[in-house]
C-alpha cells in the first residue's frame, strides 16, 4: 500500500459522519446462506487533499493525479482519528504519540496516546508491496474499544506503529484500516502464536513461521512517484510436516486440533471487521464505491456499506465470481479433517478470463507458469493497475508510453464472462501541468506470481474501481465450501464516456489547461447527518441484504465454474 516517498495512490479512507446503524430484516429461504440477522451500515467516503503528492508532483515536472484521499474516521479508547481503508491488507494500524520515524509534521492529526491503550508487551512488524515499491510499519500490538460509526469491538487488537516509510502523515490519516481475510493479518499471526499455540504445548510443534517469503525482484515501469501502499507481503503460513506426524494419529490430529485453534481464535484476534463476522454482529459483506476526483469529477458516489448492500442494489445487480483458495502446498491453511477438500483464502483475489486493450485481447505473459491461474487482486489501497511486465510493455507497444489526451483507450477485463471496462477518463492521467495534450496510462509493471507467494498477476486499484460497484462477500470463513467467498462487479462505466473525456479536455483547455481535481476535507469528528455526504439517507426498508446461497446467486458462469489450478 504505501511507498516510501510516493504518493500516487487514492487511498480509501472513510470518515464516519454517517453515525447510523440500520437493522434489516427479509423473508427467509431455505437456499439462503444465515444472513440477515446483523446491523448494516453505510458511510460516506470524503475526501481529503494529499498535499505532499502535490508538491512531488511539482517538483517532477508531472501533473497531478491521484492527489485525493478519502478518509474515515475511527474511534480508539474514544480518541477519533482518521485511517485508510484497504481491501489488500488485513491490519488495523495507527501512529502512536511515541512515534519518531515518519510522522513529522503531525500537527492536526490526532495520535494515539501509549496512556490509553492497554499494550500487549507484543512487538510487529508490518511489510507492503511488491519487490520495487517496499513499506514498512514497526510498533508494538495494544487493544482497545474500537468503534466505525455505531459498530464496536472490544479489547480489539491493533498496532500502534513508532517508525513507518509511509506517508500516512503527509496524507492526512493516522494509519490503516485493512478488510481483508483474518488469515493474512499480521497481527492476528504473531498473537496466534504466542498466545494459542505457545500456551497449549500439545501444539507448540505447530508453530507458524512469521518470516515473511520475500518477492522475486522485478522492475518497475515508471521512475517517478506513482505508487502507495500495496498489498501486505504473503504471508508464511506452513507447518512443519515432521513435527506434526509425531502425534498418535499423525497429522490428521495435529492439524484437526490446529484448525479448530485457528478459527476459535477468530472471535478474539481477528481483525476489526473479521471479529465482527466471527461474532455474528454482522454479515460477511461489505460494498465499496469510489467517485473520480480528477478529469471529469463525478461517476460513482464514494460510500462503504458494511453488512449490506447499498440502499436499492440488489444480489443480481452484480457479477459474481469466487476468490481463489490457496492449497496447503500453495501456502495456505491445512484442511481440517472433517473437510479434506477445503482451501482457504487469503486475498480478495478472483479469476480473469482475459484482458483487452481497445477491443483487442492482450497476450499471456511468459514470466509466469501457465499452470498458474489467471487472476487479479482487487484492492483500494492501490492507485493504479498494475500487471505482468511483458504485458504492460505491450500496452505501451500498441499505444505508446505516452499518447495524446484526446485518444480514448478502453482496457477491459473479461471477468465471469463478462467484460469490465475502465473508464477511459480513469485509464489516463496528464503528463505536464497545464497541458492536457499528452497523457499517460494508470498502469505499472509488478511482480510476477510464483508459488510460494500470491498468484494473482494483476492488482485492480482505484483506476479500475471508480468503473464499478464492488461487493466482497467473506462466506464461511471455517468451511468456505459450505459458503464460499466471491466478489461481485457491477459495471458503472457509462456509454459515452469517450465523449465525456473529449467534454473533460475541452474544459480543462479553456481553462488553467489542466484538469479538475476535488476536495472534501473530513470534519474531525463524528456527525449524525448526511445532508453534506452526498449518498442517500439509509432507512431500514432501504436496506438491501445478501442473498448469497448457492440456490440464489448471480454466478455468471455458474454451470462452468472457474477451477483454480493445484499447484
Amino acid at each position: 500500500m504505501v511507498v516510501a516517498g510516493c504518493w500516487m495512490k487514492s487511498w480509501l479512507l472513510l470518515h464516519s459522519v454517517l453515525n447510523t446503524a440500520v437493522a434489516y430484516h427479509r423473508p427467509s429461504s431455505p437456499d439462503d446462506p444465515p444472513v440477515g440477522r446483523g446491523r448494516g451500515v453505510h458511510l460516506p467516503l470524503i475526501r481529503a487533499p494529499n498535499s505532499v503528492s502535490m508538491e512531488r508532483r511539482e517538483e517532477s515536472g508531472s501533473a497531478r493525479l491521484g492527489n485525493y484521499l478519502d478518509l474515515v474516521m475511527v474511534e480508539i479508547n474514544g480518541i477519533a482519528t482518521p485511517v485508510l481503508i484497504d481491501t489488500g491488507s488485513s491490519d488495523l494500524w495507527v501512529v502512536s504519540d511515541a512515534c519518531t520515524t515518519g510522522c513529522d509534521d503531525a500537527s492536526g492529526i490526532p495520535l494515539i496516546p501509549h496512556s490509553v491503550v492497554n499494550s500487549t508487551g507484543i512487538d510487529v512488524s508490518l511489510l507492503y508491496g511488491d519487490s520495487g515499491t517496499g513499506t514498512y510499519a514497526y510498533g508494538i500490538i495494544g487493544n482497545g474499544n474500537v468503534d466505525l460509526a455505531e459498530l464496536r469491538v472490544s479489547a480489539q487488537q491493533f498496532a500502534m506503529i513508532n517508525r513507518t516509510n509511509a506517508d500516512v502523515i503527509e496524507s492526512g490519516s493516522s494509519g490503516i484500516l485493512g478488510l481483508g481475510f483474518p488469515i493474512n493479518s499480521v497481527l492476528w499471526n504473531t498473537i496466534f502464536v504466542d498466545q494459542y499455540l505457545h500456551s497449549n504445548p500439545s501444539e507448540q510443534s505447530d508453530t507458524l513461521s512469521l518470516t515473511p517469503r520475500q518477492p522475486p525482484r522485478s522492475h518497475q515501469r515508471h521512475s517517478f512517484p506513482r505508487s502507495g501502499l500495496r498489498h501486505s507481503h504473503f504471508p508464511d503460513l506452513s507447518f512443519s510436516d515432521a513435527e506434526i506426524a509425531h502425534t498418535d494419529q499423525h497429522s490428521a490430529r495435529a492439524t484437526d486440533s490446529l484448525s479448530d485453534l485457528v478459527f476459535r481464535s477468530y472471535g478474539d484476534i481477528a481483525p476489526f471487521l473479521g471479529r465482527l463476522i466471527a461474532t455474528k454482529e454482522i454479515d460477511p459483506i461489505f460494498a465499496v464505491t469510489l467517485q473520480r476526483d480528477t478529469v471529469d469529477i463525478g461517476g460513482n458516489i464514494g460510500q462503504l456499506s458494511i453488512g449490506g448492500f447499498p440502499p436499492g442494489v440488489q444480489n443480481d445487480s452484480f457479477t459474481w465470481v469466487p476468490v481463489r483458495g490457496y492449497t496447503r502446498n500453495q501456502g495456505g491453511l491445512p484442511a481440517p479433517v472433517d473437510s479434506p477438500g477445503e482451501t482457504y483464502p487469503i486475498a480478495w483475489e478472483i479469476p480473469v478470463d482475459d484482458v483487452y486493450l481497445d477491443g483487442k485481447i492482450l497476450p499471456r505473459s511468459n514470466l509466469s507458469s501457465s499452470s498458474i491461474s489467471l487472476s487479479a487482486l482487487i484492492d483500494t489501497g492501490n492507485s493504479l493497475i498494475r500487471g505482468p511486465e511483458d504485458v504492460v510493455g505491450e500496452i505501451d507497444r500498441r499505444i505508446g508510453s505516452s499518447f495524446p489526451c484526446s485518444e480514448p483507450h478502453t482496457l477491459a477485463f473479461s471477468i465471469g464472462g463478462k467484460l469490465f471496462p475502465v473508464d477511459p477518463r480513469d485509464f489516463l492521467f496528464q503528463e505536464y501541468t497545464n497541458s492536457v495534450s499528452i497523457c499517460n496510462a494508470n498502469v505499472v509493471a509488478t511482480d510476477p506470481p510464483a508459488v510460494g507467494g500470491y498468484l494473482f498477476s494483476w492488482s485492480l486499484g482505484t483506476p479500475f474501481l471508480k468503473s464499478v460497484m464492488s461487493a466482497f462477500y467473506y462466506g464461511d470463513l471455517q468451511y468456505p465450501s459450505r459458503d464460499p467467498p466471491r466478489v461481485g462487479l457491477m459495471s458503472t462505466v457509462p456509454q459515452d464516456a469517450s465523449e465525456r473525456l473529449q467534454i473533460a479536455i475541452k474544459s480543462a483547455n479553456s481553462g488553467d489547461g489542466s484538469f479538475p481535481y476535488s476536495s472534501e476535507p473530513a470534519p474531525a469528528t463524528h456527525t449524525s447527518s448526511t445532508q453534506n455526504a452526498k449518498i442517500p439517507e439509509p432507512t431500514e426498508s432501504a436496506i438491501s441484504t445478501p442473498t448469497l446461497g448457492e440456490g440464489q446467486i448471480s454466478w455468471a458462469t455458474k454451470n462452468s465454474m472457474h477451477n483454480w489450478d493445484v499447484l
